[in-house]
């Protein structure tokens, strides 16, 4: 009976600690989805986010003068800060992008065949979203999404945004 005390105390113990480690990366919860910020949406003010990718200044900042360990420490606590921030409003747009080719979906009459494609890119975005937040969450070393993956995000919200039709006067 110890045995299982024990593993029940080990297992509630680390459900504890996930729970927590969730909670600390949820983003702050949003209003609804402006839909007249979407023709102002390009993948293009995403462009910083492949210099943070880069290792480049890591490279650099390790040949100069006064380099610690504590410095790239907080650098790369940064660079998780904002690789964070970046996505949290990456998912914003993909929720008003979806939201956005869903009205669309309703109203077209390959609407079946749309929706189906939407909810696969919809499930596609999402695991790689949770995947590089989960992986942006951990405290420790140089965990920062690969370019590929980060790429593969933009590409699935560009996407989103060619199922809508771009037109003068574009509100919902």
């Amino acid at each position: 009976m110890t045995v299982f005390t024990a593993a029940l105390a080990v297992f509630v113990a680390l459900g504890a600690v996930l729970l927590l480690v969730g909670v600390r990366c949820l983003p702050a919860p949003r209003a609804q989805p402006e839909l007249h910020r979407l023709p102002d949406f390009t993948i293009a003010s995403y462009r910083p986010v492949h210099r943070l990718l880069d290792d480049a200044d890591i490279a650099f900042l390790r040949t100069q003068r006064g380099y610690s360990a504590e410095i790239e420490r907080t650098f790369l606590r940064h660079r998780r800060n904002v690789l964070r921030l970046y996505l949290i409003e990456l998912a914003h747009d993909f929720r008003v992008l979806h939201r956005a080719a869903r009205e669309l979906a309703l109203h077209d009459a390959s609407g079946p065949d749309l929706a189906w494609l939407l909810m696969r890119q919809s499930a596609q975005f999402w695991r790689l979203y949770v995947g590089i937040r989960l992986r942006l969450c951990l405290p420790f070393g140089s965990t920062v999404p690969s370019r590929e993956r980060f790429a593969a995000l933009l590409d699935a919200a560009q996407w989103m945004r060619g199922q809508i039709p771009v037109a003068e006067g574009f509100t919902f």
